[in-house]
């Protein structure tokens, strides 16, 4: 399969300690070619799975929430003759986050 191209947006610039935002994952998927959803469905394969590894110095103020995923197009394989759900083209994750209150104030990158 050719490269995937992954892109991220946040859903607010200025997040205060004591709120949350949403990280929007965008994943452009080559022509002619699939990801299987997630969930996957019965069928054969790999659900795709997106997360964000935290090992920085705000592992404890930064809490990731489990991502959320946009439903798929059901396929039928040939391999099993059962389905399963795939994403075409371009798909979007989104992985919830909050600021614990104790984060001092400041910008971090």
């Amino acid at each position: 399969m050719p490269d995937v191209s992954v892109s991220s947006f946040i859903s607010e610039k200025n997040i205060s300690p004591g709120s949350s935002g949403i990280i929007a994952v965008k994943i452009d998927i080559p022509k002619d070619h699939y990801l299987y959803a997630n969930p996957k469905g019965p069928g054969t394969g790999k659900a795709t799975k997106a997360y964000i590894v935290n090992k920085n110095k705000l592992k404890d103020k930064i809490i990731f929430d489990r991502t959320r995923y946009l439903p798929g197009k059901k396929k039928t394989t040939e391999i099993d003759n059962s389905f399963v759900f795939i994403y075409k083209a371009s798909v979007y994750v989104f992985i919830p986050f909050s600021i614990s209150s104790k984060t001092p104030h400041g910008k971090y990158e």
